[in-house]
Parts: structure tokens; sequence; C-alpha cells
């Protein structure tokens, strides 16, 4: 009898034992790390994940670039440091949790297990939203949810906002984007779960016909050739021509994109501004070294600014100015120069030096030409008059006649009213200071041969520039 007293003892106790065995199991079984558990020196048994994670202090910096793909390869890299990130060990901790077995916890009271972690990332979502809101991926879906938008951008650009189709899940994305910091992912690139497409609404269908016209008017092909240069319209450029009203985009009744008739005309004037030179002084460098100041003069080139500005309105509505195979728009003139440009005297003149008594000719930049002359009576007050002036046209045998002359000559080429360039075969010496006591009614008076060869080379139009 005695003896199955003490077998029953000896079972309970052993039944006690193994209750007691279970019960501390199935209370490591659940988020409490296991007897004997160092993490990075810090003891965490019987703590959860969470609570484990407040043990840990980590001051250091964080830094580094956080690059975002969506679910069609468009990335984006934002500066983590702008999301307010801290260091999170819940992933990390987690992680040893769930590798753990509640059954060996009584082996962990004896040998204690010691691990080394890296933390997790953790951030400031809102601060990382509003970055994404900025972006060219993330923006439109996220600022124009459920609707789109023909806005001006800050570069002076007209561009759709589209925020109907693929338009982010913030709660999704945030999830995605938390998962891979914890695992000290930076390179991201986010599911199809992320994003979907909103419904088109009445106001976003009507933008979106708004758009359609606008975005083939802002593909504009329309060039101008200056002669000095081409200048083609972007699509900044072409959006300063819409007509906007209360911040939107104008159209007719027909759903046709207004153009700003004042923008037009800002353009063209600050376009050709310096191409009309027309009157204005001309400063270059003369063929004796010094820089030389040119006043008045009959040459020039003055755009005819009304109708340019007339027709770059038409051109705007013209369907032909929207095709690639348009052609360059060369201005309309009033009057032009021997070179299109804003230096209209180009590198092909023939340059008059009064004081010199020496006229010479260049051709495409080099001197072709050099001769002596023979200008106005400075002494009789027909001095050749100074300015910057044009060949007007081209004559052989000629009689020049005035008051009290009759003059004929081989070769004729007029610059100003009736003073031009000429043969003089009645002189026998040019240059020197003739022109002070001896000199012509005004006209320029060159040896025969000279004259001769300048005529072969010289066009109608070359600029002639005349000083002392």
């Amino acid at each position: 009898m005695r003896d199955k007293f003490w077998l029953k003892i000896l079972i309970g106790i052993l039944g006690l034992l193994v209750l007691g065995y279970l019960a501390v199991t199935v209370y490591y079984a659940g988020d409490r790390f296991l007897p004997g558990t160092f993490v990075n020196g810090v003891y965490c048994t019987g703590y959860d994940a969470n609570e484990a994670s407040k043990l840990f202090t980590d001051n250091r910096k964080i830094t580094g670039t956080l690059k975002i793909t969506d679910n069609r390869e468009n990335t984006e890299e934002f500066d983590i440091s702008e999301c307010s990130p801290g260091y999170d060990y819940r992933y990390q901790l987690t992680d040893i949790m769930h590798k753990k077995n509640p059954f060996m916890w009584i082996v962990a009271v004896a040998v204690p297990k010691y691990y080394l972690v890296e933390p997790g990332i953790d951030f400031d979502h809102e601060k990382l939203i509003n970055l994404m809101k900025e972006s060219t991926t993330f923006g439109d879906g996220l600022k124009y949810k459920g609707d789109c938008a023909v806005v001006m951008d800050d570069d002076g650009e007209y561009r759709l906002h589209n925020g109907l189709e693929h338009v982010p899940d913030t709660d999704k994305v945030m999830l995605e984007i938390e998962e891979c910091l914890m695992k000290r992912e930076f390179d991201i690139i986010l599911s199809d779960d992320c994003f979907h497409d909103e419904e088109l609404s009445e106001l976003a269908e009507k933008n979106l016909a708004i758009w359609e016209k606008l975005d083939s008017f802002l593909d504009c092909k329309l060039t101008y050739d200056l002669g000095d240069r081409v200048v083609s319209m972007d699509r900044k450029k072409m959006s300063s021509f819409v007509e906007a009203r209360n911040g939107k985009v104008a159209t007719d009744s027909y759903g046709n994109i207004l153009v700003d008739e004042t923008a037009c005309e800002e353009f063209v004037t600050d376009l050709y501004e310096g191409y009309n030179t027309y009157g204005n002084d001309v400063s270059f460098r003369a063929t004796r070294g010094d820089v030389v100041v040119i006043h008045g003069g009959t040459y020039g080139t003055t755009i005819d600014i009304d109708a340019e500005i007339d027709f770059l309105k038409e051109a705007l509505h013209d369907p032909q100015y929207f095709s690639k195979g348009c052609e360059p728009h060369i201005p309309e003139y009033l009057r032009k120069g021997y070179v299109r440009g804003k230096d209209d005297i180009g590198n092909t003149y023939i340059e008059v030096d009064l004081s010199a008594q020496k006229l010479y000719f260049y051709q495409e930049g080099y001197l072709v030409l050099e001769s002596d002359v023979v200008t106005g009576d400075i002494s009789k007050k027909r001095g050749t008059p100074q300015g910057v002036y044009y060949v007007y046209s081209k004559e052989k045998n000629r009689t020049l006649r005035g008051p009290d002359y009759e003059s004929f000559v081989y070769y004729w080429m007029p610059v100003v009213g009736g003073v031009g360039i000429h043969d003089a075969t009645w002189r026998s010496r040019f240059g020197g200071s003739i022109y002070k006591t001896g000199g012509s009614h005004g006209c320029i008076n060159m040896p025969k041969s000279k004259v001769a060869s300048l005529y072969k080379m010289v066009e109608v139009g070359t600029p002639t520039l005349v000083f002392y």
C-alpha cells in the first residue's frame, strides 16, 4: 500500500512539472522572447518585439537616397533625411521572435543566445507623401485624385495633371515602403496593388477635351529665320500665347484655343529687338586700326512689325504651321539690309576713309581692293557726306551733270542721292590732300582701272561706310 501511495505522489509531481513546462511553453509560444535572449547586448527576455524595441537607443544620423519605382518603371528619388527618419528594431526583433522554438525555453535558461542585428528605418509617412505630391511620377495621382486639370506649371508651360489613371493608394504605398525600409532596402519597386484608376467625372471629361486641343496647339512647328539665327517655338513659348480667363484656358464656342493677342504683340516686339538697324549708329573697326562710330545714313533694316504681328496671329490658327514640313518664316521688311541679322553690314562692304583718302573693299571678310581716292572739296563746302550708305545702282558710260559741270564717266555706282563712286579720267593724281582745295563736287573719284575692278565685284545693295 505504501508503494502505491508514493507512486501516486511521484506521478502527481511529474504531472505538475509537465503542466508547468507546458504553461511556460505556452507563455513563450506567444510574442515573448525566450529566457537568455540578448540582442545587441540588450536583455530582451519576456518582452514582445514592440516592448523590446523601446530598450534600444541609436543616435546615428540617417542619410541616403530613397529610390521608388512604380509598376510602370517610372522612378523618383527622394532624400530620406527629409522624411524625419529614425532607427527601428521591430522588424529585426520580430524576425528573431519567429525563429524561436518555445519548447526549448528550458534549454535557453541554461544556454543564453546572443544576436547582433542592424536596425530598420522608420519615417514620417505624411512628410514622404508630401514629397511624392511634388514628384513627376506620383504627383498628379496624389494632388488631382479623381480629377484632371490643365495647369500652367512654375516653368510657364501648360501640362495635363491626370488624377484619373495610375492613382497611388497611399496606405498600400506606405506599407510597402515601410516593409522595405525595415529591411534597410532603399531601392523600392511598388507592386500593382499600390495603384488604381478612378472613374471619369463630367468635369474631368471636359478638361480632357480642352487638353486634346491645347496639346495640339502647343506642338506648333512654326520657326523664324532671322538670318543670323533660327527661332523655334517650343511648348513653353506656345503656352504664353494661350489666353487665360480666371486662371483657366479660354476657348471659343467650338472648343478652339483662344490666342492672347497682347502676348503675340509682345513676342514679335521682343523677337525683332536689335534687328531694326535703320538710323542707328554703326560701330566698327576701320582698316586703319581704330574703332569708328558712324552716325546717320540711308543704310539699315526695318522689319514691318505690324505685318509680323498679323502673321503670327494668323499662323497660330493655320494648320500648316503645325505640321513637320512647314518652311521657316522670313520676316516682312520695309527696308532690307545687304545681310539679314543684327549685324546687317556683314563682312562684305566698301569702306571710304575720308581722312586717309582711301577706299577699301572687303569681300567675305578679306580685303580684295584698295585705292587712293579724291572726295568732295571741303574748301567749297562740298565735302562727301559721312554716313552708312549702300550702292543703290550700277551704270556704265554715264554723263554726270550739275549746275556748273558735265562729266562723262565709264563706271557709276551711286550711294546716296547724287553722290557716288566713279572714275575720274581728268585726274592724274589721287589721294593725299587734294580733296581739301581741289576735290570733287561730293563724289568719290577713283582711278579708272581700280573702279573697273570694283564695279565687277560690287553688287547693288553693298553697304558703304563713309567717315573721317
